[in-house]
């Protein structure tokens, strides 16, 4: 919340997209339970680089799993896929 409500509009939506540009093909591969998506997801939100974000310099990469977490909550990733 805090990161989100001390900079200007936009910008901690900015960095989620930009998360979520650089993880979302790896939650589309292959895993063999949900929990090794979710790992999977992570490690690849931990080694990413980010874009230009004025959060950049605060971002640590618990931050970037937590934004997995948030991206998650709304939707936008899924640990557990639906079989088919």
């Amino acid at each position: 919340m805090f990161a989100r409500d001390s900079v200007p509009e936009g910008t901690f939506e900015s960095l989620q997209s930009d998360v979520y540009s650089g993880v979302s093909e790896v939650e589309e591969d292959d895993f063999p339970t949900g929990y090794a998506r979710l790992k999977g997801v992570l490690a690849a939100a931990r080694d990413m680089p980010l874009g230009p974000n004025v959060l950049i310099h605060y971002v640590k990469p618990e931050d970037r799993k937590g934004i997995c977490h948030q991206l998650a909550n709304e939707d936008r990733l899924t640990w557990v896929q639906e079989e088919l």
